[in-house]
Order: C-alpha cells, then sequence, then structure tokens
C-alpha cells in the first residue's frame, strides 16, 4: 500500500497531507491475511477478522476458517464519532466497579 501510495503521487512524499490522502484512498483487493485492507478516515486498518480452529490434517496442523466478518474497523459495531468522544482507555476510565 504505501509503494502504491508514493507512486501515485509521484514520490512526493514530502506533502504530508498529500501523501495521507493516498494512503487512505489505498484498497488492497488481497493481503498477506488473505483479504482486503484498507484505511479509515482515523488511519486505522479496516480488513476481514477470521474465527479459526486449528485442525490436525494428516500429520500437520492447519488454520480451518470458521467464520469470516468482512472488512471490519477498530471500531467494529461502534459509531466512529461517538467512540472518539470518549475518554481514553486507562486506570481510571472505565470506573472500576470492584475496586475500593
Amino acid at each position: 500500500m504505501i509503494v502504491r501510495a508514493i507512486q501515485s503521487i509521484q514520490g512526493d512524499v514530502e506533502n504530508k497531507d498529500k501523501l495521507m490522502a493516498a494512503l487512505r484512498s489505498m484498497e488492497t483487493p488481497k493481503s498477506v491475511r488473505g483479504g482486503p485492507i484498507k484505511l479509515d478516515k482515523y488511519g486505522g486498518i479496516v480488513q476481514n477478522q477470521y474465527v479459526r480452529r486449528v485442525d490436525k490434517v494428516g500429520s500437520v496442523y492447519q488454520n480451518t476458517v470458521l467464520e469470516t466478518y468482512p472488512m471490519i474497523s477498530q471500531f467494529w459495531k461502534s459509531d466512529p464519532e461517538a467512540y472518539m468522544k470518549l475518554p481514553a482507555y486507562g486506570r481510571d476510565y472505565p470506573p472500576c466497579r470492584f475496586c475500593e
């Protein structure tokens, strides 16, 4: 994705806004993980998520895909705008219901 983005802006990597816009517009139909991949407007990866099971086939182990959730972002089912308004996850948030 990075190489294709740099090529699309003719190597003008000094222009950071142009480079980031090019990166966010890229979508790779087949990534190393086997499915499509792209960036959301926050710079997070959007890709297929796989539920797998390890099976022994003959004398070797292999991953067997049980379920594929297509093009899941870092927010999954949450509204990105509402999520981004929440405080950063940390020691004090969310409040611990079991702490003294």
